[in-house]
């Protein structure tokens, strides 16, 4: 068991606008069903996924001043994550995310109104030397920008700890591959492993490793593991130089919004319990399996989850 030090999760935080139609979703017509409001966003996912999993964690953020960062603080504060480094902010300290899901669950369409990243950076940089003070590890939303993304992986080094990245929408990753390379793991979906190395993947899931072994060595990443849905996952361990791949659960799909998050958060927590990459996976495909089965974008609580023998 690894020390009880805060993991430190950087990143934004959205209110997510979800709307579900009842029956087959009309991409031209009207859709009747239900719209829901959710605290939602990649770096608030991971923070809540880690301490439900029975994680110390610290949330460093911001969050809009009015009711809707009052219920996602709220919600991280009731779960354990110290949210005292979120700064409250004006218009533009959460975003907003619009989505429209089709009957499997999928996201048919959506609209994303990003956070002021410049309030974002002016914070981080405030915190300076105390920004991953006592942290064991800094789990990074990389595509923040440029200059908020080197100056949290500068920070993590200067501390010592391991940076784990996590993208959002590659407007970092896609052109700083650099920084990725100082990454102890880098976790992507396929998509966005295929946009990053502008090439084709592997025909089938299971020939994925060797795809994703030779991404990983021709961008210089220590680890890598790229997800693919109900395909699974493929990883690759540049520290054993063995890769492998790891079969989804099966499950029952009812929103797929932050099965990318809990998949990355479970993976992480192993990794930093020690464990192998490919356990580290397995345990990613069980907690990403009960997200996608609920409306929620992160797991409920399952303390001890790392410690378990199911995904093994």
């Amino acid at each position: 068991m690894t020390s009880n030090k805060p993991i430190a999760v950087v990143g934004t935080c959205f209110t997510d606008i979800k709307g579900y139609p009842v029956g087959a979703y009309d991409p031209v017509g009207r859709n009747i069903g239900k719209i829901e409001y959710y605290s939602g966003g990649v770096a608030r996912n991971v923070a809540l996924d880690c301490s439900n999993m029975g994680n110390v964690v610290k949330y460093i953020s911001i969050a809009d001043a009015g009711p809707s960062g009052d219920d996602m603080l709220g919600e991280l504060h009731r779960a354990g994550v110290d949210v005292s480094s979120v700064r409250r902010t004006g218009r533009g300290g959460s975003g907003v995310w619009l989505a429209v899901f089709n009957e499997n669950g999928d996201v048919a369409g959506s609209v994303s109104q990003p956070p002021d990243l410049a309030v974002m950076e002016e914070h981080i940089r405030s915190l300076g030397n105390g920004l991953l003070t006592g942290c064991k590890a800094l789990l990074l939303e990389i595509d923040l920008n440029d200059s908020i993304a080197e100056y949290c992986i500068t920070q993590a080094e200067k501390a010592g700890i391991p940076v784990y990245a996590i993208v959002s929408n590659l407007s970092v990753a896609g052109k700083r591959k650099d920084l990725l390379a100082r990454c102890q793991c880098f976790i992507c979906n396929v998509a966005e492993a295929v946009s990053l190395l502008e090439t084709a993947p592997a025909d089938t899931a299971e020939s994925m490793a060797g795809w994703v072994a030779d991404m990983a060595v021709r961008l210089r990443l220590e680890r890598l593991v790229v997800t693919m849905g109900a395909d699974g996952a493929a990883w690759y361990d540049g520290r054993t130089e063995r890769s492998g791949y790891v079969a989804a659960m099966s499950t029952q799909v009812v929103d797929t919004t932050g099965a990318g998050d809990a998949f990355f958060s479970a993976c992480v927590c192993c990794l930093l319990e020690g464990r192998p990459l490919e356990e580290a996976c397995r345990a990613g495909a069980v907690l990403a399996s009960r997200v996608i089965s609920s409306e929620q974008n992160a797991c409920r609580p399952c303390p001890g989850f790392i410690s378990r023998k199911e995904y093994m």
